[in-house]
């Protein structure tokens, strides 16, 4: 109960957001096979305490890792599956042993707290238009174990020079839950993709760059804050590969 009222002004956008569609946003898919894995390090604060009364700040240290394969049919139909995990150390509490009780709610420094995903989804590409959908569940400490949850992404626009996306519960997921629903502006061509995206409570920005044939090299930031008085921010850099499979085996055309 305490973490679902604690929680209230982030998990309501969230959900809502994912009635709609659903650190990676939704985007064109290459023709063929496309996999992308991905890892990095995150910091997010986690509190505990009872309702109304004071409250133990935490700094979580989490390194996380992501894979997701897609495949784009000859017909433009989409299968994507993906999965991630991230594991959390916890810090020292920040408080003042002199202003909050030390028997309440003290946790162990290095607990360690899990956090996946797993989800596969199907979609469709057009011209201007393209989206995916599917099942997934997550395990999230905050959100009390495995929950199942909607997983997918929509884009539309000319890539070539700008377009619109959305998406939830599409990774990376972790333990800072208010990247996992998220919307904002792209671009993609030959040689360089851009993301940026928000919802208000994080914000993230992606650069993928070609290093060679069907190979781009990946930097994802993010940095959010799901509290109203939290002290420091939420924090998550990753680097990633993409591989795109039929680019890949084919030698250029001179």
């Amino acid at each position: 109960m305490l973490h679902a009222l604690a929680h209230r002004r982030l998990l309501g956008p969230v959900i809502a957001t994912g009635g709609l569609v659903v650190l990676c946003g939704a985007s064109p898919a290459p023709e063929g096979n496309e996999t992308t894995a991905g890892v990095g390090l995150g910091t997010y604060e986690y509190r505990s305490g009872g309702c109304g009364g004071a409250r133990r700040r935490y700094s979580v240290t989490e390194p996380i890792a992501q894979v997701q394969v897609r495949h784009r049919t000859d017909g433009d139909a989409i299968i994507a599956g993906e999965a991630n995990l991230a594991v959390g150390l916890l810090g020292e509490s920040r408080e003042d042993p002199n202003e909050v009780n030390f028997e309440d709610d003290l946790l162990d420094a290095d607990e360690t707290f899990w956090t996946g995903m797993a989800a596969v989804r199907f979609g469709h590409e057009w011209k201007l238009v393209g989206f995916e959908l599917g099942p997934g569940v997550a395990y999230h400490h905050r959100l009390e174990g495995w929950k199942p949850v909607p997983s997918g992404g929509l884009w539309f626009g000319k890539p070539r020079i700008i377009y619109a996306w959305a998406d939830m519960f599409r990774g990376p997921f972790g333990g800072a839950l208010e990247f996992s629903a998220l919307a904002g502006i792209g671009h993609k061509s030959r040689f360089v993709a851009v993301q940026v995206g928000s919802n208000t409570f994080a914000h993230v920005a992606t650069l993928d760059v070609r290093v060679s044939p069907g190979a781009r090299l990946g930097l994802l930031a993010g940095y959010g804050e799901s509290w109203e008085d939290q002290s420091a921010p939420d924090l998550r850099g990753m680097v990633r590969l993409t591989i795109d499979y039929r680019a890949f085996s084919r030698p250029e055309s001179p």
